[in-house]
């Protein structure tokens, strides 16, 4: 904390005690010691504010955290209908499901892979490739033509210029860069094109006669303008049964009712789709620990009594003290800061009774956490209530009621209401965080934001008056500065001055003898 008097670039220079003797400086920094120790009030109420609208704005980034985690979790039905996908031979086909109500066995045998398209030029002699290089090199073409993929049913045209500066290699770079979806490789002089998409229904179509002369000279003799390019025919699309029923794609990857293959070679596999139960275990233990760790944090801060011994450091204490002496200073100094803070003391009673209060309008015998395997520990379980309205999961009991009815279990946490009665445990808990007049804003309402300024806050606003205050009182303290150095001024003029006197009346005695 800056001190207002002693550092203020406006103060006069003062040279004072040269007829008094006294140290005046040393005599007003005393007084105004004192008169200083309401604006050291200030500042610790000011850093005080700051302690509690930081603190705040932490319990809201830990309820947030708890929001996300609800709302990407056992929040999406998605979660609950997760799916463990196996294939009996990996060899010949992969297979994994994002999410399927059904648990299917599908029986699919691969007769053939689909492969890409491949158009491959002559070989030409030595002779006839450095003619190629010389007609190409000494030539402008207008290159023209269509490419169809077999993953697009329309053709894309493709249009660029090859200029007569451009070397040989610079053409096959450029067809390698203006042709979507085609490789193009050279090696001796002999040109292959490759389509990158796989199936059978790939085409290159040669629109004008520049474009069929160039083809010519890299070696594909038969081009013609306004026809397609002789391609070698390697192009296919996967051939496969699946079930018994034979089926072609253009592609080795693939979905087929919610389930996607990947087909990697010839051969017979069996896949089996099932109810992943581990990761839908592992979502709803997620919640419960991120419910345990936010019930556990606001706790400890509506909690956490406040040390009256320790009051915000000044800057003068804090330069006589170590760095790790001020940080241990502080951490007593900021304590308590949400000692009782109604707000979260309430919205963690609320978010309680909405884990116990059963959801209507489901199976009864799952519209509770209690009835899945879900526990709150009791004061009887625990006296001293440091766990106290924190939740346990069983489970074993959880895995054998999503064995039994794993909708039900998935409506427990996802049904939607609009009264709360009706509402799923996670949309409750959503409401509670982060709806209209939820926690999350209610302390923002205090305790603002990033986004927000100090006048949209009240604890802001707080801290506008407070450092209004300070800045009144910096002034008034200059001005009592002031005043006591005049005083002071004063005093040493009439020092002087009966000095003075006392000086003449001793010449004149002394002249009289």
């Amino acid at each position: 904390m800056v001190d207002p008097v002693n550092n203020n670039m406006n103060s006069p220079m003062r040279i004072s005690g040269l007829a008094s003797g006294m140290d005046t400086d040393q005599m007003v920094d005393q007084l105004m010691q004192a008169e200083k120790q309401p604006l050291v009030k200030l500042q610790q109420d000011q850093q005080r504010l700051e302690w509690k609208r930081d603190d705040y704005r932490e319990m809201n980034r830990t309820l947030a955290d708890l929001d996300s985690t609800v709302s990407n979790g056992v929040g999406k039905g998605s979660t609950f209908r997760t799916t463990e996908v196996q294939s009996s031979d990996e060899s010949v086909v992969e297979a994994s499901a994002s999410t399927s109500k059904n648990e299917v066995t599908n029986a699919i045998e691969v007769d053939r892979l689909a492969t890409t398209e491949q158009w491959i030029g002559e070989k030409p002699t030595d002779a006839e490739l450095n003619a190629s290089k010389e007609e190409i090199e000494n030539n402008i073409y207008e290159v023209n033509l269509d490419v169809k993929s077999p993953a697009n049913d329309e053709q894309k045209e493709v249009a660029f210029s090859i200029e007569e500066d451009d070397t040989y290699e610079d053409v096959i770079s450029k067809l390698n860069d203006e042709i979507d979806n085609v490789t193009v490789l050279e090696n001796d002089g002999q040109v292959a094109m490759s389509m990158n998409d796989t199936g059978s229904d790939a085409t290159i179509t040669l629109n004008n006669q520049d474009t069929a002369d160039l083809f010519n000279e890299l070696g594909y003799s038969n081009a013609t303008s306004g026809a397609n390019l002789e391609a070698e025919g390697t192009g296919q699309d996967a051939k496969f049964h699946l079930n018994g029923l034979e089926m072609t794609r253009s592609t080795n990857d693939f979905t087929i009712d919610e389930i996607s293959y990947s087909l990697k070679d010839t051969g017979s596999s069996t896949v089996t789709t099932s109810k992943d139960n581990n990761a839908i275990v592992e979502s709803v233990t997620d919640f419960v620990d991120k419910y345990n760790e936010t019930v556990e944090k606001v706790n400890g801060k509506v909690s956490e009594k406040k040390d009256r011994d320790y009051d915000p450091l000044t800057d003068e204490q804090k330069q006589e003290m170590s760095e790790q002496e001020i940080e241990m200073w502080e951490e007593k100094a900021k304590s308590g800061t949400l000692q009782g803070d109604l707000t979260l003391s309430s919205g963690l009673t609320n978010m309680r009774q909405d884990l116990y209060t059963p959801v209507e309008g489901i199976d009864s015998e799952f519209n509770s956490l209690a009835q899945v395997g879900i526990s709150t520990v009791s004061y009887l379980e625990d006296p001293e209530g440091s766990r106290m309205g924190k939740l346990e999961v069983d489970e074993a009991e959880l895995r054998q009621k999503l064995q039994d009815n794993p909708q039900a279990v998935e409506e427990l946490f996802t049904a939607t209401g609009e009264k709360t009665e009706e509402q799923g445990i996670a949309q409750r808990i959503q409401n509670r965080i982060s709806g209209e007049d939820g926690i999350i804003d209610q302390i923002e309402t205090k305790a603002g934001n990033q986004y927000r300024t100090p006048q949209n806050y009240s604890i802001g606003r707080e801290m506008i008056g407070v450092t209004d205050e300070i800045s009144d009182f910096q002034q008034r303290l200059v001005d009592k500065e002031n005043q006591y150095y005049k005083q002071f001024q004063q005093m040493e003029q009439a020092v002087q001055e009966a000095n003075a006197q006392s000086a003449q009346l001793m010449q004149q005695f002394g002249g009289g003898m």
